[in-house]
């Protein structure tokens, strides 16, 4: 296949072929809209990740990571969130263009401020709202 694609979680992907899709949104019309507000949003994100990237600071950065895994996979009571997610330390430092060793230190530094707890891999977020300050005040 001439594309790759690395997954969070598991799941089946299907391929469209290009005329069997052009087929499909002119008999609905309606599928049409709707994929390409879809495509439209997936485009704003990664917009908004390229200028995170590029003009945020890595805590700015791995405090708003935190707070979209929590939206995504985030388990538990209100009050503490456990983010239900294998990440390794390697995989969230890709995902935020910056090193490990930057993301343990970071990581660190969140648990001694009261953002988060960590136990091995497994993050819950004690203070959501105390997340959610950070992320702007470095904005």
């Amino acid at each position: 296949y001439p594309h790759t694609a690395e997954t969070l979680e598991d799941c089946t992907i299907a391929t469209i072929p290009f005329l069997y899709f052009q087929k499909i949104v002119n008999f609905y019309p309606d599928f049409f809209e709707k994929a390409l507000i879809y495509i439209s949003n997936n485009v704003y994100e990664l917009e908004n990740l390229i200028f995170r990237i590029a003009n945020c600071s890595v805590e700015n950065r791995l405090a708003d990571f935190l707070l979209i895994l929590e939206e995504k996979f985030g388990e538990g009571n209100s009050k503490k969130r456990f983010l239900n997610i294998d990440l390794t330390q390697s995989e969230i430092s890709q995902a935020l263009g910056t090193t490990r060793e930057t993301v343990s230190r970071v990581l660190q530094r969140f648990v001694k401020e009261g953002y988060i707890e960590m136990q091995g891999k497994m993050i819950w977020i004690s203070d959501k709202e105390k997340v959610r300050l950070r992320v702007k005040s470095n904005s």
